[in-house]
């Protein structure tokens, strides 16, 4: 009985000191899908309307009335393109210079998960009137490139970095 009121109040202390408890498998749920998986806090906001051709995208609680910070992927089929991993990096970090204003790619490396091989890029700029912060994973795999994305206010990535890697890390292609 111990044992459980130190772990009871340990979960506590990570709730409060970090906004959320790790051990909370509960308010977690699964999106699973034909070609992935991706867990995500219950109280997030699942849209699967296509939306800017987006295969799904996560909504955090109400920060403000204008921007909820998000999870997406968008599934871009490259059949006939000739593109691996390397070319595909190449041609979304030039994207990122030329479509985000004052962009700036703070980091871009090659991680492995149990998906495979994929690139990882940190990047900031602005959108109309917002300040944001994003970081991207790209595979590739057969014909098609996913791009998973956290997406935050950049005043709000450091309270949610930890929540977004998590679902990030959850991501499971099949």
């Amino acid at each position: 009985m111990q044992l459980r009121r130190f772990i009871t109040l340990a979960c506590l202390l990570v709730f409060f000191a970090e906004g959320y408890c790790q051990a909370d498998k509960e308010s977690w749920v699964v999106l699973d899908q034909p070609d992935f998986t991706i867990s995500y806090p219950r109280n997030w906001t699942l849209d699967q309307t296509g939306k800017m051709g987006t295969a799904f995208v996560l909504f955090s609680e109400q920060i403000n009335s204008d921007f909820r910070n998000n999870v997406n992927l968008i599934v871009q089929d490259l059949n006939g393109l000739g593109y691996d991993l390397d070319k595909y990096v190449t041609l979304s970090e030039g994207q990122v210079k030329t479509m985000i204003t004052n962009s700036q790619i703070i980091e871009s490396k090659r991680l492995r998960s149990a998906s495979g091989e994929f690139q990882e890029v940190v990047f900031t700029g602005e959108q109309g009137i917002f300040h944001l912060k994003w970081m991207q994973r790209y595979w590739v795999k057969g014909a098609k490139a996913f791009v998973l994305t956290f997406t935050a206010s950049e005043a709000t990535y450091d309270q949610y970095k930890q929540v977004g890697e998590k679902m990030l890390e959850s991501f499971k292609l099949k």
